[in-house]
């Protein structure tokens, strides 16, 4: 072993060529408070530690491994003042270290995917029996991935979309856990830090409510603090118009596409359910998955035997119109096909989002610069809903294309009724033709 003065002579060279005067300055004020005060055997385990990691740490990427080390090594009050010092003079600077690293090794991090076109046979499928072919393909494929959830084992989950996965797979890799999402949530990143993959489902996506700090603290932000991934797919059956009230039908994504770190899909229709579920699994950090309830069994279409994926981040344009632009996404695209409908063809056009983080603003700006009028469509409660940024974006890049205002449409600002006749007035769908007429004869 190397002594702790040539551990930090190690140090300082390796710093010096990637973190330059300012943080070199600051770290090496940290040694220094190490090496004095407080007795030299308080410090033994921190300078054994320093001397392993300056031996094999030849890369930038130690430093994360440092911080740690600092953090699990030293437990005294002492130390941490000191922690809180390191905190003060050097993490601050570690942001555009850590900018710069990330930037340009992102392939270190991110494993490498393939888009996959649809081939071989199609059938008529549910949206529902697409997301199981989807989980189905995933676990042959990822022979690491586990699915947690309730209920999801030998019941099936349910909505079923996990029907037979025991059988074929075995309880070790399908999973029934408690009622305590933040338990099944956390479970998922401690498998991911060990080498898996992990799928947790919300039974309803309203309950994510309890796992709200294991997904916006720990998920979403792991790679960025120290490069670790985040393998994990939640799956987030959503949404209402199927009178189960207000604690099984609310709209969440807004609450996850407002966090860095986190990737937000959410699919109309099987073909496309099906294959964004795929790619979430090929990504190796978070994605929350909506699937709305409503659609699980009211629409199909044909869909593809074999494997494929679909890119996140690109819209689908699905009617094509010159005079009003629909922005939407999940059960929304229905309401929307189904207004351009009431209106002679090529007046309405509608583009599914599919995801919202990424989000496909080229495609926005192109069809809203053409027809000059849009509106933005979302179930999701008007207030602080995913609309809101929506707007903002168009007012900020088609301005001066506009020929009228931006018009946002969400459902009512309440909970969801749990009558069937009041919960169909409280959906924006109920406004739906009304708004588009005001917009056409704006």
């Amino acid at each position: 072993m190397c002594t702790v003065k040539t551990s930090f002579s190690t140090i300082k060279k390796v710093y010096c060529a990637e973190m330059k005067n300012r943080i070199f300055r600051d770290f090496f004020e940290v040694m220094s408070l190490l090496k004095g005060g407080g007795g030299r055997a308080q410090w033994r385990p921190l300078l054994d530690e320093l001397d392993t990691l300056s031996e094999a740490g030849n890369t930038p990427e130690f430093v994360h491994l440092l911080l740690f080390q600092c953090l699990k090594k030293i437990d005294s009050s002492p130390a941490i003042n000191i922690v809180i010092f390191m905190m003060q003079h050097w993490v601050l600077c570690f942001s555009a270290f850590q900018t710069k690293y990330l930037t340009e090794n992102a392939k270190s991090h991110v494993r490498p995917r393939h888009e996959t076109t649809p081939s071989g046979n199609k059938t008529e499928k549910r949206f529902i029996d697409a997301v199981h072919d989807a989980l189905d393909q995933a676990m042959t494929k990822h022979n690491n991935l586990v699915l947690m959830g309730q209920d999801i084992a030998d019941y099936g989950g349910v909505f079923k979309a996990t029907e037979g996965f025991t059988d074929k797979y075995g309880k070790d890799r399908v999973r029934n856990t408690p009622l305590c999402e933040s338990a099944i949530l956390g479970a998922g990143l401690g498998l991911t830090i060990n080498g898996y993959k992990a799928m947790v489902e919300m039974q309803f996506a309203d309950f994510v409510s309890e796992g709200i700090t294991q997904i916006c603290n720990n998920l979403a932000k792991i790679h960025w603090r120290w490069g670790q991934n985040a393998d994990v797919v939640v799956r987030m059956p959503t949404g209402a118009g199927v009178a189960a009230g207000p604690y099984h039908s609310q709209s969440t994504e807004a609450w996850f596409a407002h966090t860095p770190g986190l990737k937000v899909a959410y699919p109309a229709f099987p073909a496309d359910a099906k294959g964004l579920l795929l790619r979430a699994f090929e990504d190796p950090n978070p994605v929350l998955f909506f699937e709305h309830k409503a659609l699980y069994r009211s629409v199909s279409e044909e869909v593809a035997e074999g494997y494929y994926s679909l890119p996140f981040g690109k819209a689908n344009v699905l009617t094509t119109g010159s005079e009003l632009t629909i922005v939407t996404y999940g059960l929304g695209v229905h309401w929307a096909l189904e207004e351009a409908k009431n209106h002679p063809e090529g007046v309405v056009e509608v583009i599914d989002l599919r995801t919202l983080v990424p989000l496909d603003e080229e495609t926005i700006y192109a069809s809203v610069n053409k027809t000059g009028k849009v509106l933005v469509l979302h179930e999701d409660v008007a207030r602080g809903g995913f609309g809101g940024e929506l707007v903002a974006l168009i007012n900020e890049h088609c301005f001066e294309q506009l020929d009228a205002p931006v018009k946002r449409l969400g459902s009512l600002n309440t909970a969801v009724p749990f009558a069937p006749e009041l919960e169909q007035g409280f959906l924006a769908k109920s406004k739906l033709s009304e708004t588009v007429n005001s917009l056409l004869d704006y």
